[in-house]
Formats: C-alpha cells, structure tokens, sequence
C-alpha cells in the first residue's frame, strides 16, 4: 500500500493512481522533492499514463511543498 503523502500525489494535475503506484514502487520516488526532479528531467512526459503539463504540475509540486511545513506545525500537539 502507498502511504497517505503518496497517495496525495494523485490530486496533482496529470497523475493517476496508477501512475504514482508505479512511480512509488517501481522508480522509487518517495518525496515531492523526488517527484519535481523526475518532472525537470523530462521523463514523467514519457510514461504511459501521465495526461498532463508538466508546467502545471511543478506549480502544484511547488504550491503543496509551500503547504507542508504549514500542515505538520498545525498537526504537531
């Protein structure tokens, strides 16, 4: 099973379920930061499944690294 962040992924543009399975346990990507580098490297475009811009999705990539830090102090006791 993916874990929970991992999962997110599937809410960014032009990334299916099936698609982040196979980047996580296949390719091993594990962090957006892992993701990012795979989208600036131009191989994302290249596999089956990914159905979007890759603009948009290092925008979301980035608009969701911004939101993390903020995420975990909230869920912190």
């Amino acid at each position: 099973p993916l874990p929970d962040a991992v999962k997110a992924w599937t809410q960014l543009p032009g990334l299916s379920e099936s698609l982040v399975a196979y980047l996580y346990t296949r390719l091993h990507i594990t962090t957006l930061a892992d993701l990012e580098q795979l989208v600036r490297s131009h191989l994302l475009r290249t596999m089956p499944g990914f159905t979007g811009s890759e603009e948009r999705l290092l925008e979301a990539i980035a608009s969701s690294q911004q939101l993390s830090p903020i995420r975990k102090r909230e869920e912190a006791p």
